[in-house]
């Protein structure tokens, strides 16, 4: 038996043992309140704005920020009421599996739910989750940079460079692409595996990881790409220079990060698989790649940066130029974090430029297209740009490392405070802090809930719809807004609900929106019902035009329940039995329409009957270039039998053909559904939005019916439509 150790040299260890703690932990207070106070100042008019402020999305289109906002409590509200119908959510009502038409982003969870659990406010939740992912990068990153043997002052830079970079900080709306705070901390804890091939550091590393990749599929993909880049240069420096590596624990941890990922990305693997989220052409890829110098070296301008911007400033740039040089001049102990960071980098800008190089008339194929082809989900990417934040996370890493061999050259510590304060100052208003600042916007807060809403929580359970409606890719960005708007107030009920806005919505959508635009009527109305059992629709009075809100005042078929400030909520007058949901979610038997009417081609006895424009028509109406404009049309039946719509084959549902001429032959042609079957002998009279040519000019529009390749007979012709030029040219006064 050893020699028994002197308590007082026990107490001694224990004690320094406490101190080194206690350093720690202060250290990680000190740096966790530091960059907190950066986040602050930099977003100091998001702060103070108040209930229900979040951040403005870049140019018209808001819907995304409510989308995410929507997500996040839908995953709280489902993981506390019921887990296995996760994504089962409330939106495109009855569409199952309507979660996997967006990211499920629970990987972000962690900071999100307590503070909605707490408050019941989804708008400060995710306002506070937002501001603490770009805290949160800056420190994971410091935490990377000390773990190396950096010095304090040159890890803090490394992260102010990798929490505040342009592109993060200007799209910070963008909740689900620039919150990468948890891979630097996975960085560390696969090197500890690697080091000492313990399962304390590889359940970390996994743990880590699979919470980094749960954020979205793009970090994902980011996050494994990183990962695969870091470990083998890893290795081969470590076998190079003779130190032992112990990998299969962190293999283990891999595996099981990856048997997890696949199990939650099955419901998105199903969609894909029935054509749901579409594979991208090459051309699609290359033009939302990365430019091999453009997007690095290009300043965001004031009004934004492209989510993906590679641009780091000439501080960063030059300091990560200076850690490469020392690292292959010399070996240090910081060369394995050089070449690892070094290889990051690399393998990010390679991605980042898409499937393929173009090199005068030459192309030269890249990795991402053999990823594109071999890795399961990769192809339902669309930006190769975004890779450009593991790029981001490599410059800063280099950075930091370059900055301490540069502050290792000062003689004394106040010249290299000064280095440090001069750094930050000068990379602040490269990144352009200063100069510009992200907008905000206000949402309905918690408290603050309008009428209608607190009245639909007191009645009893059904499907609710608002109107207006928008269909899904609606070039009007206003419609979009307000799809994501209602899911944004779902949120303080959680009724199921008809509208829906996301990246891959339910075919089912698109027929009960068009249903949907036909009410009030007795006759969209029982089909909604039959397709959806809606019980509840909320309208919104000041979005309505005018003649739509006179019909609105007393509905057919409806009750009001409530009456707010422009909103009001009707209730069903009658139950009607949803005999149609199954049929208009999985589609209609073949053979057969959603309603039940036979689908077959029509013969030419069965084709009597056309289409006309009515209401207000769009005679002497001058309709500026590019933007759909609203149309009433008027589809009579004269046959003995119904038309088929809302069937399987796509060549047996009668459609309106439209066809613009005029203006050189410059026009537009195509064909518009039909909101659902027309009864034989009977007329169908309902609104749409008309594409209109791109070039401005005088036109004649022919409309007609078409079934197929088939033509009907009859048709109706509009002479002397304007389409201006848009934006108006500028008045030029005298």
């Amino acid at each position: 038996m050893g020699a028994a150790v002197p308590a007082a040299t026990v107490n001694r260890r224990a004690s320094g043992h406490l101190r080194m703690r206690g350093s720690r932990l202060g250290e990680a207070l000190a740096v966790v309140l530091a960059y907190s106070m950066v986040t602050i100042w930099l977003y100091w008019g998001a702060i103070v704005a108040g209930p229900g402020a979040v951040f403005e999305t870049p140019g018209a289109l808001n819907a995304d920020g409510d989308l995410i906002t929507w997500i996040l409590s839908w995953d709280c509200h489902a993981l506390w009421t019921a887990p296995w119908r996760l994504f089962d959510a409330n939106i495109f009502h009855p569409a199952p599996q309507t979660l996997a038409g967006s990211e499920h982003m629970l990987g972000h969870l962690p900071l999100f739910a307590p503070v909605y659990a707490l408050s019941g406010d989804p708008a400060l939740a995710i306002q506070f989750t937002r501001l603490a992912s770009v805290t949160l990068c800056g420190v994971a990153m410091y935490a990377l940079l000390r773990h190396w043997g950096v010095g304090i002052l040159a890890a803090m830079f490394a992260g102010f460079v990798y929490g505040y970079c342009p592109t993060r900080y200007l799209t910070i709306h963008a909740l689900q692409l620039v919150a990468v705070p948890y891979l630097p901390l996975a960085l560390i804890y696969l090197d500890r595996t690697l080091d000492r091939g313990r399962l304390r550091d590889a359940l970390p590393f996994a743990a880590l990881l699979l919470l980094q990749m749960l954020c979205s599929f793009y970090l994902a993909y980011l996050s494994a790409a990183t990962i695969g880049v870091y470990g083998l240069v890893a290795l081969w420096y470590r076998q190079r220079t003779g130190q032992p590596v112990k990998w299969a624990a962190g293999l283990i941890a891999l595996g099981a990060v990856f048997v997890l990922m696949g199990l939650l990305s099955l419901p998105y693997l199903s969609l894909a698989g029935s054509g749901a989220i579409p594979t991208h052409s090459e051309a699609v890829l290359t033009a939302f790649s990365a430019r091999p110098l453009a997007t690095y070296w290009t300043r965001p301008g004031a009004g934004g940066a492209k989510i993906g911007s590679g641009y780091l400033g000439i501080v960063p740039t030059l300091l990560g130029c200076l850690a490469l040089a020392v690292a292959l001049r010399r070996r240090t102990n910081l060369s394995l974090p050089v070449f690892v960071s070094m290889g990051v980098c690399v393998a990010m800008y390679i991605l980042a430029l898409g499937p393929t190089l173009v090199v005068g008339d030459v192309s030269i194929p890249l990795p991402y297209r053999l990823a594109n082809s071999v890795v399961p989900g990769f192809s339902a990417m669309r930006v190769p740009l975004r890779f450009t934040f593991g790029f981001v996370l490599g410059v800063a890493a280099l950075a930091g490392i370059g900055m301490q061999a540069a502050l290792d050259a000062l003689p004394s510590r106040r010249g290299r405070h000064f280095a440090l304060l001069l750094a930050v100052l000068v990379t602040s208003v490269d990144f352009g802090h200063l100069a510009y600042v992200p907008r905000i916007r206000k949402v309905v807060a918690a408290d603050a809930i309008p009428a209608v809403y607190r009245e639909l929580e007191r009645a009893d359970s059904g499907p609710l719809l608002e109107i207006p409606i928008a269909l899904q890719g609606d070039p009007d960005t206003r419609g979009a807004d307000r799809e994501a708007r209602y899911m944004y107030m779902s949120t303080f009920h959680w009724r199921p609900l008809l509208n829906g806005y996301t990246g891959y919505p339910p075919r089912s959508a698109a027929v009960i929106k068009r249903i949907a635009q036909m009410l009030p009527g007795d006759q969209p109305l029982r089909l909604l019902q039959r397709m959806t059992g809606l019980k509840y629709v909320i309208v919104h009075f000041p979005e309505l035009r005018p003649a739509e809100r006179e019909r609105w005042r007393e509905p057919d078929g409806l009750v009001p329940l409530s009456m707010g400030k422009g909103n009001a909520l009707f209730g069903v007058a009658e139950a009607v039995e949803a005999d149609l949901s199954e049929a208009v979610v999985s589609g209609a038997a073949r053979g057969l329409t959603v309603l039940g009417n036979v689908s077959r081609g029509l013969d030419p006895a069965e084709r009597l009957g056309g289409v006309e424009i009515v209401g207000p028509g769009l005679r002497a109406r001058v309709i500026p270039q590019r933007f759909p404009t609203r149309v009433e049309f008027e589809v009579r039946n004269d046959s003995s039998v119904p038309w088929p719509v809302l069937t399987r084959e796509p060549e047996e549902a009668v459609m309106i053909e439209y066809r613009w001429l005029g203006a050189g032959d410059a026009g537009a042609t195509g064909l518009l559904p039909l909101p659902y079957d027309v009864a034989a002998q009977s007329t169908l009279r309902f609104s749409a939005k008309l594409p209109v040519p791109r070039l401005a000019g005088d036109y004649r529009l022919e409309i007609g019916l078409r079934q197929g390749d088939a033509r009907f007979a009859s048709g109706a012709a509009i002479d002397g439509i304007v389409i201006s030029a848009w934006p108006p040219a500028p008045v030029v006064s005298d």
